[in-house]
């Protein structure tokens, strides 16, 4: 799913639910071939070529789209099955790694605050 509306123009959603789902306009439904990997059709939208070719196909009215036709017509780098399966893993990895450190740089943010507080209330 891509969002094809306002803002969020170019966000992507992977739905591998069985279950049935509803969406409305402002979101392209991509189905894939059981040959394309969808976390690296994910990571492909997501980066910056993605967004790019999204952002060539807007069209800057009051509240920005893109139509259907239009996502049709992004043209996509498919390597074969197993190397769209290495890059979504490394991509992955990376993505778990930014945010093990954020967490990190947050511990340590209020950890200093602690400590600086600590200091001026018992010097």
């Amino acid at each position: 799913m891509i969002a094809i509306v306002g803002a969020t123009i170019g966000q992507v959603g992977i739905y591998m639910n069985i279950r049935e789902a509803n969406i409305n306009q402002a979101i392209a439904l991509v189905r894939l071939k059981k040959e394309i990997n969808h976390q690296y059709i994910k990571e492909l939208i997501k980066s910056s070529i993605g967004q790019l070719s999204l952002n060539r196909l807007k069209r800057p009215v009051a509240r920005a789209n893109i139509n259907l036709e239009e996502i049709s017509t992004i043209l996509v780098v498919l390597p074969p099955l197993d190397k769209q399966k290495e890059i979504a893993n490394r991509i992955q990895i990376i993505r778990n790694n930014v945010n093990d450190l954020k967490t990190k740089a947050i511990q340590t943010l209020q950890q200093a605050k602690e400590e600086i507080e600590k200091i001026i209330l018992f010097s």
